[in-house]
């Protein structure tokens, strides 16, 4: 019900990825109740592509285990920290926004609330160790992926071009798209970014600016 609205309007993406950090900043905040001013260092790239080059509205992140104090020193956060409250409060964050806006109804926001399954996944199983810039570095090229990769893609001799998937997209049912090539670029222009668009958003310690 939201990524239609991501497909057609590509500045959501910006205000999405402030949602983001401040979900992520309220909930470091609470496992640090005691330090005033506590932030985040995390680093957002959007994405509007999936693994078949289909519109699937997601963030990419990097985010510090910890928060940082106003003087700049790193509190690390337990290391069996549960974040389903995380997704929570992204959940409601970004319902919050889209209803601000007007661009969903009050019942409509009840009844996403009422899912079982929400509709919401946030994945926190990576981790990189400090000190370990090649992993980091290999994160962040991952991030800031390309929607195509051309080693996936195969225009046939009759004329279709095939492209790879790298998993089965249960909701096609299938690991591919064989399409035309006008219907390839129809699927590829709602994923290239618009002139002077923002690709990678810094936020907290990150930032230029401590964003209070």
């Amino acid at each position: 019900m939201l990524r239609k609205h991501f497909l057609f309007d590509r500045a959501l993406y910006g205000e999405l990825s402030k949602v983001a950090y401040a979900a992520t900043r309220e909930f470091f905040a609470a496992q640090f109740p005691t330090i005033e001013g506590a932030v985040p260092g995390m680093i957002v790239a959007p994405q509007s592509f999936g693994n078949l080059l289909n519109p699937h509205a997601q963030l990419h992140a990097v985010s510090s285990l910890g928060v940082f104090d106003p003087e700049g020193t790193f509190h690390a956060a337990p290391g069996d920290l549960d974040f389903r409250a995380l997704g929570e409060l992204f959940r409601e964050r970004t319902l919050q926004m889209r209803l601000k806006r007007d661009a969903i109804t009050a019942e409509r926001v009840e009844l996403l609330r009422s899912w079982q399954h929400s509709g919401f996944n946030l994945n926190t199983t990576r981790r990189v160790a400090a000190g370990d810039r090649q992993s980091l570095e290999t994160l962040l090229q991952y991030i800031e992926r390309p929607p195509v990769s051309l080693r996936r893609l195969t225009y046939r001799d009759d004329g279709m071009v095939h492209y790879q998937g790298n998993r089965f997209h249960p909701g096609l049912g299938r690991d591919h798209q064989l399409v035309t090539p006008v219907e390839f670029l129809a699927m590829l222009v709602p994923h290239i970014a618009l002139r002077y668009e923002v690709r990678i958003r810094t936020y907290g310690a990150l930032s230029t600016t401590i964003r209070q």
